[in-house]
C-alpha cells in the first residue's frame, strides 16, 4: 500500500506540472495574447489501445494466477490422502502468462516510442513529447517492476515450492499489478488531454 500510495503521489505530481504546464505561455502586449509553445502529441492511438486490451488481459490473467494458488493451497492438503488423485497445480502457468503479457505491454510501449521517434519525435522535441515519455515510462518502469516481482514467483523456490509463500507473493502482486492497469487507464485520460 507504502508503494502504490507513493506511486499515486508521483503521478498526480506529474499531472499537476502537466496542466501547469500545458497552460503557461508568455503574454505579448503588442496582441493581448498568451503564446503557447504547447504542440500536441500526434498519439499512436491504435498502438496505445492494443497496450490497453493486453495489460487489461493481463491483470485479468493475474488474478485467476492469484485464486487458482488460494484454491490449490486449500486443496494441497488432499494430496496427502491415499488413493485421491494429486491436485495438479496451475497458478505458476497462469502466472507466466501474466509475465508473458505484462512482457507483450511493455513491447506494445516500445513500440509506440519508436513508431514517434520515427515521425521525429524526441523527448526534447517540446513539452508535449516530454510528458508523453515521462508519464508512459514511469509507468513502464513501475510495470516492469511488478513484472520482476511475478518472475520471482514463477522462478524463486520459496513460492515455486511453498504454496503459502505463493499465495502471498500473488496476492501482493495481484494488487499491485491491478493498480498498475487502472493507473495505465488514468495515464490513457492524461495523455487523451494533450491534444
Amino acid at each position: 500500500m507504502f508503494t502504490i500510495a507513493s506511486i499515486v503521489m508521483l503521478f498526480i505530481s506529474f499531472t499537476t506540472l502537466f496542466v501547469a504546464r500545458r497552460g503557461a505561455g508568455k503574454f505579448d502586449p503588442l496582441t493581448g495574447h498568451f503564446n503557447s509553445d504547447w504542440i500536441p502529441v500526434s498519439l499512436p492511438m491504435k498502438i496505445l489501445l492494443i497496450n490497453t486490451v493486453v495489460l487489461l488481459l493481463s491483470s485479468l490473467l493475474v488474478e485467476v494466477a492469484r485464486r487458482t494458488a488460494r484454491l490449490e493451497s486449500i486443496l494441497a492438503p488432499m494430496n496427502t490422502i491415499p488413493g485421491v488423485r494429486a491436485i495438479r497445480q496451475t497458478s505458476l502457468m497462469w502466472v507466466g502468462a501474466t509475465a508473458l503479457t505484462g512482457l507483450g505491454f511493455l513491447f506494445g510501449q516500445y513500440n509506440a516510442w519508436h513508431q514517434l521517434h520515427m515521425h521525429g519525435a524526441l523527448v526534447n522535441s517540446g513539452p508535449a513529447y516530454t510528458f508523453f515519455f515521462l508519464l508512459t515510462g514511469a509507468h513502464a518502469v513501475h510495470l516492469a517492476a511488478g513484472l520482476a516481482v511475478l518472475l520471482y514467483a514463477c522462478i524463486a523456490a520459496g513460492p515455486r515450492l511453498s504454496l503459502e509463500r505463493r499465495c502471498i507473493t500473488l496476492d501482493v502482486t495481484a494488487w499491485y499489478w491491478h493498480f498498475m492497469a487502472v493507473m495505465w487507464l488514468y495515464v490513457l485520460l492524461v495523455l487523451r488531454l494533450m491534444d
